[in-house]
């Protein structure tokens, strides 16, 4: 399996509100290959590179493909062939002291690399995953769920 690494810059400013008003962007996709989609209120959406990634979002990959995403405040995530991750809660609002972050892995595979809510509010960032939860504190991690 290949996880790519990812680096450069933040590809969209730091608005947290769709150009709508009622949606609640919390990252983009900085690539994807093969067969990718997003799951957003009942609608399968073939994902493409620069598009929005919103609060309850479900990311979803294929075999043979890949998707690369920067969150708002930093946060790196690259999902390997079959992953399915959604973004449950994402709060960074720094001015106000308020942070917090829930990843949920179905399935697949997940490198992440933590960003500024982990940095700045240690503990409050979790991925949870059938097996459990991981509470994370700052770090770049890897992890791979086989199976149902």
């Amino acid at each position: 399996m290949l996880l790519y690494r990812l680096a450069g810059p933040i590809l969209f400013l730091a608005a947290t509100v769709s150009a709508s008003g009622s949606e609640v962007v919390v990252g983009a996709v900085k690539t994807c290959q093969g067969n990718v989609s997003i799951i957003r209120g009942g609608q399968t959406i073939i994902a493409h590179e620069g598009d929005h990634i919103l609060l309850d979002d479900t990311m979803q990959t294929a075999a043979n493909s890949m998707l690369a995403a920067i969150l708002l405040d930093g946060t790196r995530l690259s999902l390997g062939p079959n992953t399915e991750l959604k973004v449950d809660k994402f709060v960074y609002q720094p001015a106000d002291g308020k942070f917090g972050m829930l990843l949920r892995l179905a399935k697949g595979a997940l490198a992440y690399v933590s960003g500024k809510i982990a940095q700045f509010s240690v503990g409050s960032v979790s991925v949870e995953t059938p097996a459990g939860v991981l509470g994370l504190r700052g770090t770049e991690f890897a992890i791979s769920i086989d199976g149902n």
